[in-house]
This record gives structure tokens, C-alpha cells and sequence, in this order.
């Protein structure tokens, strides 16, 4: 019943996290491409985290969490998500960035990232970044299925 409950909890608290993201950036800028500069600078901080969660290092993966995100959800509770729903996010083989598009009016962005697992699974999902004064930090990330599902 306790293992019930748990699973419950936690695919309550996935579903709020994917939904905490934010909106996709507006489309009616002609060019809303990422640009390499902002590609670049997404890249690295969804790097970090996917490193640091690799290393099991909860404490630097959190930190690349937005302040808004992490205003609405604990450590603790980001721990739980990750190791109960999101694990193969802590054994990736190659992560590759696409379809990255930048809102310069909310300087917010978007990029899909399909994740590869030491097993041969394939993730994608669908990352959400806002821009602060420590760089790019993550606002959320929905799961849109698996690489073979994407294909």
C-alpha cells in the first residue's frame, strides 16, 4: 500500500513539474531561432545538470533549476522525481540538443533534448529555460516519449 501511495506522489508531483514549465516562446518574431550564443549558453547549463545528476551530485543538479522552480519545489522533492521517474537522466550515453527556439521579448527559450542511456534507450523532452543573472537555469522539462517514439 506504502509502494502505492509513493508511485501516486510521484507521478502527482511529474505531471505538476511538466506543467510548471513555461509557455513555448511566441512565434511571431520572423527569426526565433536560438542563435548560437543563446544554443550555446542552454546547452551548457542542461549539460551541467545532466553531469551532476550522472555523478548522483542532487545539490549542483538542483542548483541549475530556475529560482522560480525551486520557489515551488524542494530539493527533496526534485530528488524524488528524478530517481522515480526521470532516472535515465543519471546514465546518459549522448545527450543532443534540437528545435531550439528563443523568445527575446521574456528572453525564455526551448530545445528538445534526446538523451541516450547506457542500455540503448532513447528520451526525449522538452526542456524549458529562462535567462538570469546566473545564466540560463531551467524552468521545466516534460517528457514527449521515447527516441523511438519520436523517430
Amino acid at each position: 500500500m506504502e509502494t502505492m501511495r509513493r508511485l501516486a506522489w510521484i507521478a502527482a508531483l511529474s505531471a505538476v513539474l511538466s506543467g510548471c514549465a513555461l509557455p513555448a516562446p511566441r512565434l511571431s518574431e520572423p527569426d526565433n531561432s536560438c542563435g548560437d550564443v543563446v544554443e550555446e549558453g542552454i546547452a551548457q547549463t542542461i549539460t551541467a545538470q545532466i553531469d551532476a545528476l550522472e555523478k548522483g551530485d542532487f545539490d549542483a543538479a538542483y542548483a541549475m533549476a530556475s529560482q522560480q522552480f525551486q520557489s515551488q519545489f524542494s530539493e527533496e522533492a526534485f530528488q524524488g522525481v528524478i530517481s522515480g521517474g526521470f532516472a535515465f537522466l543519471m546514465e546518459p550515453v549522448s545527450v543532443v540538443f534540437s528545435d531550439c527556439i528563443f523568445d527575446s521579448e521574456t528572453t525564455s527559450a526551448q530545445t528538445r533534448v534526446t538523451v541516450t542511456t547506457v542500455s540503448g534507450e532513447g528520451w526525449t523532452l522538452m526542456y524549458q529555460l529562462a535567462k538570469s543573472e546566473e545564466g540560463w537555469r531551467i524552468e521545466g522539462a516534460a517528457l514527449t516519449g521515447s527516441a523511438a517514439a519520436n523517430t
